[in-house]
């Protein structure tokens, strides 16, 4: 199946919220939002606005002119420049009752927009406080300070953090239609996703275009993962990347050491004194990994060879993801062969 951006929990509550609000005739002003969640969501309200034939939507992509001169060509004004004040706008049906979408595409003229939104709104709530109102839906990418005061009838929305991680997990999980060997492998592959996308919808997107093999996710050295929309060098990129190994496999890794003490209970000798940390074991429960690797090694438990073999690697895989290391694909395969 198919699922749209503004279908998943976070994204939706937004969109929500929102549109409720353009509908009821408040102008916002959406900061730090994606510039490719942006472009989501001008189709999304378009295509509310066209349901619920509310407003008519135009679209501005702010030049580094002034918001007048932005506004001027985008209404192909007839009037000169210093003629186009608030009562001149709303002379004509092109703007009055109409939504604008604007994009700031660079941070000298925010402030600009923001100026003027904000003296517009005082205008219209004097003027033309009823029906026929014209909104404005200003965004842009940038984090905003707090100390910015805006008038009443603006709306400030934070967009952030409107995708987390659960909701990425959420879509790569319904996007993805390849078969993996196993559970444990899937699971992996959804989590790397979520975690090397940043929270960023694009990433996601990009990084489930490389396909399924798990090979491309696990080496840091992957140019592909090194991307401007999230992580810029690869020390990050070999975090995420730990992160994600770390939420499946230590479960897995936990659960392994309990179904083989409880399988070899009544052969493990107790009391055992650990080789490395001479630590004194005395409760079944209490003995690591290492420690039962260390009698099936001296025949106290007994394993077959491809069970110690797994043991072994299993024990690496722990005490590599412990050290904040990722393991590597091969690593990972040793382990997601009983699965």
């Amino acid at each position: 199946m198919s699922i749209k951006i503004f279908d998943l929990p976070g994204p939706q509550i937004f969109f929500r919220n929102t549109d409720r609000k353009v509908r009821e005739g408040q102008s916002l002003f959406i900061h730090s939002i994606d510039r490719y969640v942006f472009e989501l969501l001008l189709g999304a309200i378009e295509k509310s606005q066209n349901k619920h034939e509310t407003y008519y939507l135009r679209k501005i992509y702010s030049s580094k002119e002034t918001p007048a001169v932005n506004l001027y060509h985008e209404l192909s004004c007839k009037c000169s420049l210093k003629d186009m004040d608030f009562e001149y706008l709303y002379s004509l049906d092109k703007f009055r009752g109409n939504l604008f979408l604007v994009a700031v595409q660079d941070e000298e003229s925010l402030q600009q927009w923001i100026d003027y939104i904000c003296k517009f709104s005082e205008f219209t709530r004097s003027a033309y406080p009823g029906s026929e109102k014209t909104i404005f839906i200003l965004a842009n990418p940038f984090d905003v300070e707090d100390d910015h005061s805006f008038d009443p009838g603006i709306e400030v929305i934070n967009a952030k953090d409107i995708i987390s991680k659960y909701d990425i997990q959420i879509y790569v999980d319904l996007e993805t239609r390849f078969q993996f060997n196993t559970m444990l492998a899937r699971h992996l592959y959804i989590t790397l996703i979520s975690e090397l996308s940043n929270g960023k919808i694009k990433v996601c997107e990009d990084l489930l275009g490389l396909g399924h093999d798990l090979r491309n996710l696990m080496n840091p050295s992957n140019p592909k993962l090194v991307c401007e929309e999230s992580f810029q060098d690869t020390s990050k990129v070999r975090f995420a990347i730990w992160r994600a190994q770390v939420q499946i496999l230590f479960p897995e890794i936990e659960m392994f050491r309990q179904k083989i003490i409880e399988e070899h209970k009544s052969t493990i000798n107790l009391p055992h004194v650990n080789e490395m940390n001479h630590r004194n074991i005395t409760e079944l429960h209490d003995m690591e990994l290492s420690d039962i690797y260390f009698q099936a090694r001296h025949g106290i438990i007994s394993l077959p060879e491809d069970k110690l073999a797994y043991l072994r690697s299993m024990i690496s895989v722990r005490n590599k993801i412990a050290h904040l290391e990722p393991i590597t694909y091969s690593a990972f395969e040793k382990i997601n062969i009983l699965h």
